[in-house]
């Protein structure tokens, strides 16, 4: 399948490649977490990775103009110059120290080697899987983040035929407060919208209530922590149950 996707500026089709056509360099900031979860695999000098990452574009004199998101939500094959893995790295003000690997391209580079994609269902387990065990970059904008899934799915051919709110309800239990996890992203101010932090889904029941921990995949420690929670929601069905 050939990407819908539009071509920016500072990339050139050349035939069916994206290539890097201005002076300079360009790095894409690939979590080293992709790496060991299999959402980013290296074969010979192809990688072959999920394309929700950051990226920077650096002059010849070794300045950039900021952090960009490229969203291209599907598995796709990139051959850089360089790979160099870094320690502990803060992209934003709101993000963690991560370590990355930092796939770096000069012009005339591949950064996409076919936009003739196969489509596969399997993309789409990747990127649930992703988001299930909270592993997406938490350096992507909040208010974009539903959109990934619908794109993916359509890059593979497919649909959810599920209303968007969905992936928003989802979303939105899953992104907490960086200063508190009990709380909901979308309670904060939301001043910055990547100061927030995931948490996997099996967690979210000890921070529901003690009735939906029942059905959490870690039982003991949700309802102890649903309970102890001051956050928690009880629901007539606690009553009946004590």
């Amino acid at each position: 399948m050939e990407s819908k996707y539009k071509v920016p500026a500072y990339i050139k089709r050349d035939g069916e490649s994206l290539v890097f056509n201005i002076e300079g360099e360009f790095i894409f900031y690939v979590p080293e977490i992709y790496f060991e979860r299999k959402f980013a695999e290296i074969v010979g000098d192809n990688v072959n990775i999920m394309g929700m990452l950051n990226f920077a574009i650096f002059d010849t004199k070794g300045k950039h103009s900021g952090l960009q998101t490229f969203n291209y939500p599907t598995i796709f094959t990139t051959i850089p110059d360089k790979i160099e893995k870094v320690k502990a790295l803060k992209l934003t003000k709101d993000s963690d120290e991560t370590d990355y690997r930092l796939l770096k391209y000069k012009s005339g580079s591949k950064i996409v080697k076919s936009v003739m994609l196969e489509q596969k269902v399997s993309n789409a387990d990747i990127l649930l899987g992703m988001f299930m065990t909270g592993k997406l970059p938490n350096t992507i904008d909040y208010s974009t983040i539903f959109n990934y899934f619908l794109d993916n799915i359509d890059l593979n051919g497919e649909s959810y035929k599920l209303n968007a709110q969905l992936f928003g309800i989802l979303q939105a239990e899953v992104c907490r407060s960086k200063d508190d996890i009990k709380t909901l992203f979308r309670h904060t101010d939301m001043k910055s919208m990547t100061n927030y932090q995931y948490i996997p889904m099996k967690q979210m029941s000890k921070f529901t209530s003690p009735f939906a921990s029942i059905t959490s995949e870690n039982i003991d420690e949700s309802i102890v922590n649903a309970v102890l929670s001051d956050g928690a929601k009880y629901s007539p069905l606690e009553k009946i149950m004590i």
